[in-house]
């Protein structure tokens, strides 16, 4: 099953703001990114375990494989697909690890039927539903990151734009921030 089969699924977007310093640490965007990856991962599993909840009529054993699979999945929650400056924006769409895993693994179990299952439906609406409620967990997760010390505030805040529910993280760093110079502007203040 395709995204195109689908026009009417939403997508959380997380959108990645660094303000303050004209420039800062890697580690600060590589802390950001590690931040909002383990929320959306945390998440995914609160998801697996609300779906085990609704659905007690799903094998047990099926609720395990998605768990042993998300493990695997680790550090992929986030596809990161635009980057733009100004203040440096980083932003990608969460996968929604939970709905394909469970579409995957009873996908493989029932074939063709799944699809077309009242289950499959129902798990289908049950997602939907929790749809905006997924976003603001995640965003409270991101909120309560631990952050590198150079990080003044986080501020987080959900936004929907047409078929996109946004999680914009704004980082914001001193403005008197001083980054350890480059080689060039080392050597460059020796010349003058």
């Amino acid at each position: 099953m395709n995204d195109s089969q689908h026009p009417q699924s939403p997508d959380i977007r997380i959108e990645l703001r660094f303000v303050g310093a004209d420039s800062f640490p890697a580690r600060i965007v590589l802390g950001a990114i590690e931040a909002a990856e383990r929320s959306v991962e945390r998440a995914e599993k609160e998801e697996i375990d609300e779906l085990q909840q609704e659905f007690p009529d799903v094998p047990a054993a099926v609720f395990d494989a998605m768990r042993y699979r998300a493990s695997k999945l680790a550090a992929q929650s986030i596809n990161l697909d635009t980057a733009s400056s100004g203040s440096i924006i980083l932003a990608g769409a969460a996968a929604a690890v939970a709905y394909w895993l469970l579409d995957k693994t009873l996908g493989e179990t029932m074939k063709q039927a799944w699809e077309e299952s009242d289950l499959h439906a129902r798990v289908k609406r049950f997602l939907l539903a929790r749809f905006n409620a997924k976003a603001e967990r995640i965003a409270s997760h991101v909120k309560a990151s631990r952050w590198p010390n150079a990080v003044n505030d986080v501020s987080v805040r959900t936004e929907r734009r047409d078929m996109f529910l946004f999680i914009i993280v704004t980082v914001t760093t001193p403005a008197e921030l001083t980054p350890i110079p480059s080689a060039s502007r080392v050597a460059n203040r020796r010349d003058a």
